[in-house]
């Protein structure tokens, strides 16, 4: 199997960057990252490099460009959206009123190290950036911390 892949990747050439950048773009994005197994295929884009299919740098870039885009993305739609649709579907992915208002404070007192933190947690890398947006925390803030994150 790893020599299928190897050889699948040899093909891709130059394209495999855009992939990777593409897989963890959808993997932190607002509740994409759920359902992409973007954390599998960037761990097996470093196996890769190791190989030496992939450059290590190009592959590090990759990943890490795609995973500040995805949580812009997903801070973007949670600044939009904001908290009345947190408060009307929040119940469907686990987000009580109770919890929503611990969320709000934690980003309140920790912004920024919220943001880093969830970054290494599955669940909360997906959905930290919308309520980060939804929180209305300063995009300079947000970025710079989103980006010490990927």
């Amino acid at each position: 199997m790893a020599e299928q892949i190897l050889a699948f990747t040899w093909r891709l050439g130059h394209w495999a960057y855009a992939v990777i950048f593409l897989a963890a773009t959808l993997e932190a994005s607002a509740f994409l990252g759920l359902f992409v197994p973007g954390e599998t295929l960037t761990i097996s884009a470093g196996f890769l490099a190791s190989a030496g299919a992939l450059d290590l740098g190009p592959t590090i870039v990759a990943a890490a460009l795609g995973a500040a885009v995805g949580d812009s993305i997903g801070y973007e739609m949670g600044r939009r959206l904001g908290r009345p649709w947190l408060v009307r579907y929040g119940e469907r992915l686990g987000f009580s009123g109770e919890r929503l208002a611990r969320l709000e404070a934690l980003f309140a007192r920790h912004g920024g190290r919220t943001i880093v933190l969830a970054r290494f947690i599955g669940f909360l890398r997906a959905l930290a950036p919308f309520v980060a947006g939804a929180a209305h925390m300063s995009y300079r803030s947000f970025l710079l911390y989103n980006v010490i994150g990927a």
